[in-house]
């Protein structure tokens, strides 16, 4: 995959799973990733507490913390985190909701845009709609593990 979208603007995969949480009630706390994670997350969960454990340097590398420091580094966050539940939100995007993956190639398109409820809206893009989160999140998941068979 190369793109995820909800409504038109970029998302991550920490995106995607707060549109679930919300759907259940259940507000994003703590999020740990890389640099650029936490950075996407500020604008999207800004009361969320963010915990980078690594630095993006590409694709396919990062400069990260020792597990030990990085452990550490989780566990302090989600202290800080949990002492602020007073102040923490659920995440509740407007419904119905519209997503587009971007996939690497035309071929995972193929395979996912056979799924009922999706189109295909480019070479390698297929768009899809669902009426809630958790719908949104089980569409998502599905189209993009079968898209996955192609690869592997």
């Amino acid at each position: 995959m190369v793109e995820r979208r909800v409504r038109s603007r970029r998302r991550n995969e920490g995106g995607i799973n707060a549109i679930r949480l919300g759907h259940y009630g259940v507000p994003a706390i703590l999020v740990a990733g890389d640099d650029a994670l936490a950075a996407e997350m500020a604008e999207l969960l800004p009361w969320a507490e963010r915990v980078v454990v690594k630095r993006a340097l590409g694709y396919s590398a990062a400069d990260s913390l020792s597990p030990a420091v990085a452990q550490g580094a989780i566990r302090d966050g989600m202290v800080r985190a949990v002492g602020r539940l007073d102040e923490m939100q659920v995440y509740q995007p407007e419904l119905p909701l519209r997503g587009e993956i971007d996939f690497r190639l035309p071929v995972m398109a193929d395979y996912a845009a056979i799924v009922p409820g999706t189109e295909r809206v480019g070479a390698r893009t297929v768009g899809f709609g669902a009426p809630d989160g958790d719908a949104f999140y089980r569409l998502f998941l599905a189209l993009t593990r079968l898209a996955g068979v192609p690869a592997a």
